[in-house]
């Protein structure tokens, strides 16, 4: 891995996202890896439709739709067939937070869900999730991957996808 990739400015992922970050560099390392553990696995339902106004009875649908049913962000990006509608829900949920600091979850952390759900769809349907051009795509998965406050979870997802990302012809 690029070593340049675990000093990725600030600036550069404001570029990548359009988005503001100067807010979260107030965090320590232990912080961004406890509140990313908090996130990944507190029950998946209520709060992220509550945030996006999704339904709550359609992602209900959606996690027990599955075998073995999804209860938390960890299930639905560890899933083998994780549905596409409610990793995409998730995705605009952490876009949702990106966009809008007061809803409280750091930027970084709203970045790391981001892009750990548009992985995770990509690398389990060979789509994607976001209107991100791939090169927009690489650069926000190698800066997950390259974060060492990431969850291994989250960190595989991103080394997967960028792979095949890679692998991709054109």
């Amino acid at each position: 891995m690029d070593a340049r990739l675990k000093s990725v400015s600030p600036n550069s992922l404001e570029q990548l996202m359009n988005l503001d970050i100067s807010a979260d560099l107030r965090w320590e390392q232990a912080d961004l890896t406890a509140m990313l553990r908090h996130q990944l696995d507190a029950p998946l339902g209520r709060g992220v439709a509550s945030l996006i106004e999704a339904d709550t009875a359609r992602i209900a649908v959606l996690r027990t739709s599955v075998v073995p049913p999804i209860a938390s962000l960890r299930g639905l990006l560890e899933h083998p067939t994780p549905p596409e509608p409610l990793l995409t829900i998730v995705k605009d949920f952490a876009k949702q937070c990106r966009e809008h600091p007061d809803r409280g979850l750091p930027g970084a952390i709203a970045t790391a869900i981001y892009f750990a759900v548009i992985a995770r769809a990509w690398v389990c349907y060979g789509t994607t999730i976001s209107s991100l051009d791939q090169g927009l795509l690489l650069d926000g998965l190698r800066w997950l991957d390259a974060q060492d406050w990431a969850d291994a979870t989250v960190r595989q997802i991103a080394k997967s996808a960028i792979l095949a990302l890679q692998a991709k012809p054109g």
